[in-house]
């Protein structure tokens, strides 16, 4: 199986931080700037890979790092969707309002928030 790896992001000046790092990052110059980024790029089998970056885009790589998994911002039930290794969309998630426990008012607006790993260690996606 083709494993996503190194998933970097870098902002319009070139500057580059591991995905796992953005939340620690500070910029060299000390100029306490945030970290926008423009691009995630990664490595399959030895081959660098990128896409842009959207605004309003959360892109995770998957645990088993086969893909990505992606949220955009608008509210939509079909907000979410997997990417396989190569940034190839493979399918988009529908929110099974059907499932939920409560009584779901017709027109109600649901969506995809997050990802997450459950109680009993279970990957999941939280809408």
């Amino acid at each position: 199986m083709n494993k996503v790896e190194l998933p970097t992001l870098r902002n319009a000046l070139g500057e580059a931080v591991a995905r796992n790092q953005l939340i620690n990052w500070k910029p060299a110059d000390g100029s306490g700037r945030p970290f926008l980024p423009v691009e995630i790029s990664w490595i399959v089998n030895g081959r660098r890979l990128s896409l842009p970056m959207r605004k309003g885009l959360l892109i995770n790589v998957l645990p088993d790092a086969s893909g990505f998994i992606c949220f955009e911002d608008d509210r939509d039930t079909d907000n979410c969707y997997v990417l396989d290794a190569y940034g190839k969309e493979r399918y988009r998630l529908r929110v099974p309002w059907e499932l939920t426990p409560y009584d779901v008012p017709p027109g109600a607006k649901m969506w995809f928030l997050n990802v997450g790993t459950h109680m009993d260690g279970q990957y999941g996606v939280t809408a």
